[in-house]
This record gives structure tokens, C-alpha cells and sequence, in this order.
């Protein structure tokens, strides 16, 4: 096991996306479910596999973050003379004062993010690491700090809420196979699009799902399962040959293979 002194650059996202139950045709519903009141629960791991001097995959480290709880508080809520905007909040399980908001727009084109608040308290797949685990993940060639979880490990989140300069499109409506769609173009350009569908075992069970993958300038895989009818059901993020710096001595770093992966393990709605 290596000691990680890890500064963070990894931008994931700040979204809450779903999947669909296999005894459900994906057709009879067109929107993300965001009825307020829904409420779903992730699991996140990170998994570190070190690359030794022949390039080689010699140690795996595997860390758990616990658990996050998802869900809508408003429907109808209001940020900066927008209206109509449906509102998420987050937080872990074992720290339910600790509480992360975002604003979304599910207009008959698609689902947009369009402000949050507290990045740096909790994220929906993503949970807020201690302060004691200070992560330092410099991918090759590139610094990625995403404006949405820029104080996602400060100890000092910011309450003010952050609008984006243009919404962050999360889904494209009609969702169906073959759909794609570009999400943000700042502070990096990504697309989405929908590659297949498959059924997708997960803590909560098995559930059909669109498998919804990225295109982007940055050296990082994100998968998404979900469907309409129940809300994100897996995320992977994944991303090779990064720099982590040990020890706090950013002449000493080691190689490694990153994946984070996130679960529903259950959802009341």
C-alpha cells in the first residue's frame, strides 16, 4: 500500500443520472424522474492500480468512501430569476449536515445543471474525501479543475450559489440508442452519446440500461447506466497513467491506473 499525500485535479461530475428496471420499456417514460420527495443512494470506490519501472500493474490499492444520499427537495424552486428549476441536494450518510445543492432545468429538450452550491460538502456519485486523505491526481498533460467541484476538497466550501455561464447539458431528449449530444465546451469540450443498452447488476439489483459514454480533450473515460424510470444506477470514471505525487514530494510520484465507480445501492420513490 502506498501513503497518498493526493492533490486534487480530477473533475468528475456533480450529476444526478438514472437507469431503467428491466421490466420497464425505456419508452413509457421521455424525462429524468425528478419528482420531489425521490430519493437515491450511491457507493463509491476508488481503485488505484500502480504501475511498477517496467510498466507493469505490481500493487492495487482500493479505497471506500462510503455511502451518499440523492434527492429532490423542490420541483418549482427559483435561483437568480430563473424559475422552474428543479432542486437536488447531497450528502453523506455520515454526515447529514454537510449538504451539497444543484439546480437543474428538465425542459422537452433535455436535462440541464444550471447552478449548485457547497461542491465542496458532497457530490451526488462523487463524496467529499477527509481532510486527512488530500488527494493528488495529476493526469499527464492535462490539470483538470472543473468549475462546478473546484472546492470539492476545501475545508472551506463556498454556501454562495454558482450559476454556469452555459447550462451543462446532462441528457438529450428523446434519450434513446444512437442519441449524442455535446455537454460543455468550457472549461474542456465533451460530448455524450449513447452507445447500446444491457441489463446491469448493482446492489440495488439488476436494471436495463442506456450505456451513455464521452468524448472529450481530456485523457477521461465517464460511463454512465441509467434509464428514466429510476434515476442513475452506475457511473464509472476512468483514467490512465496518472501522476500521483507521494508522500507531499512532487519529486517522488508514482504511476497508476484510476477508476472510480459509483452504485445505486437503493432508492425510495
Amino acid at each position: 500500500m502506498k501513503k497518498l499525500f493526493i492533490l486534487l485535479l480530477l473533475a468528475t461530475l456533480f450529476t444526478m443520472e438514472g437507469c431503467y428496471n428491466s421490466s420497464i420499456n425505456p419508452t413509457l417514460q421521455s424525462k429524468y424522474p425528478t419528482k420531489i420527495g425521490n430519493q437515491w443512494e450511491y457507493q463509491t470506490t476508488y481503485t488505484f492500480e500502480y504501475y511498477d519501472s517496467t510498466g507493469n500493474i505490481d500493487s492495487v490499492e482500493i479505497l471506500d468512501f462510503g455511502n451518499t444520499i440523492v434527492k429532490i427537495d423542490n420541483e418549482k424552486d427559483s435561483v437568480n430569476g430563473i424559475s422552474n428549476l428543479v432542486m437536488f441536494s447531497s450528502y453523506e450518510v455520515t454526515s447529514t449536515d454537510s449538504i451539497s445543492k444543484s439546480w437543474y432545468s428538465n425542459s422537452d429538450s433535455g436535462l440541464y445543471v444550471i447552478a449548485y452550491t457547497g461542491a465542496g460538502r458532497s457530490q451526488p456519485v462523487l463524496p467529499k474525501l477527509n481532510q486527512t486523505n488530500f488527494f493528488s491526481i495529476v493526469f499527464s498533460n492535462h490539470k483538470m479543475l472543473m468549475p462546478d467541484i473546484s472546492n470539492l476538497f476545501n475545508s472551506n466550501p463556498s454556501d454562495s450559489i454558482q450559476l454556469y455561464d452555459t447550462p451543462r447539458k446532462v441528457l438529450d431528449y428523446p434519450l434513446n440508442k444512437g442519441a449524442q449530444w455535446v455537454e460543455l465546451v468550457f472549461p474542456f469540450y465533451r460530448e455524450r452519446f449513447v452507445e447500446k443498452m444491457l441489463p446491469v447488476e448493482v446492489f440495488a439489483g439488476m436494471f436495463n440500461c442506456y450505456v451513455i459514454e464521452s468524448k472529450s480533450d481530456l485523457n477521461v473515460e465517464l460511463t454512465d447506466y441509467m434509464n428514466l424510470e429510476d434515476g442513475l444506477i452506475k457511473r464509472i470514471v476512468y483514467a490512465d497513467s496518472i501522476d500521483i505525487v507521494t508522500n507531499g514530494n512532487p519529486d517522488s510520484s508514482v504511476y497508476a491506473r484510476f477508476t472510480s465507480t459509483s452504485q445505486l445501492v437503493n432508492k425510495s420513490f
